[in-house]
């Protein structure tokens, strides 16, 4: 296990130390400022839907999700590791594939899964007594997450063409034009004219 800081004191206004509650206080009102979205904004919400638009998730996608899950990851505030997931046993399993399918039949998502802990990290170098210092990282449910796996996976494929090269993994603008070559350099060796090609991301025109 890698050694934690001590924690240290907040120097606030005046140059004086608060205790640890106002430290919350304080670091909260600072990144409260640095909210990309207005506190009251309001959240959309999807009409309500009788029949569920997905499949049942199955045992191998719950099996593989769990290989892919790292183990250098805190937990959410329901304190659950990955560890402990990864470890569940048969029975464990079933119940929680059950929870997830429970959950995409019915459009609903457990409260505890919504939940979050801001925890405010030391940035490299600066000073620990500025709440300027310290930037928040989200802590969420790494059984929120697991689902999200699951899920992220199925989208991906509806949503990404297999002509896509750009923001794709092991994809890059270099395979376009590998491709567009390999497209017409046997249209040049049987002397068949090419009319034209256009490659987007860099607006060229053949």
């Amino acid at each position: 296990m890698s050694a934690r800081p001590t924690p240290t004191n907040l120097v606030v206004e005046g140059g004086r130390e608060v205790p640890f509650t106002s430290q919350a206080n304080h670091l909260v009102s600072f990144f409260k400022t640095k909210a990309t979205r207005h506190p009251r904004a309001e959240v959309p919400r999807l009409p309500p839907r009788t029949t569920s638009m997905f499949r049942a998730i199955t045992r191998q996608e719950l099996a593989s999700a769990l290989r892919r899950i790292s183990y250098a990851t805190a937990c959410g505030p329901d304190d659950v590791y990955n560890e402990a997931l990864v470890h569940l046993p048969k029975v464990a399993r079933t119940a929680l594939l059950r929870t997830f399918n429970r959950s995409l039949s019915r459009g609903m998502v457990p409260r505890e899964w919504r939940r979050r802990t801001i925890f405010p990290l030391l940035k490299p170098g600066k000073p620990a007594g500025r709440v300027e210092s310290y930037r928040p990282v989200t802590l969420t449910s790494t059984v929120a997450k697991l689902m999200e796996r699951i899920l992220h996976g199925r989208l991906r494929h509806l949503v990404q063409s297999d002509s896509q090269a750009g923001f794709r993994a092991d994809r890059s603008s270099t395979d376009a034009l590998m491709w567009l070559r390999a497209h017409v350099q046997p249209t040049n060796a049987s002397k068949t004219p090419l009319t034209s090609a256009v490659f987007v991301a860099n607006l060229c025109i053949l």
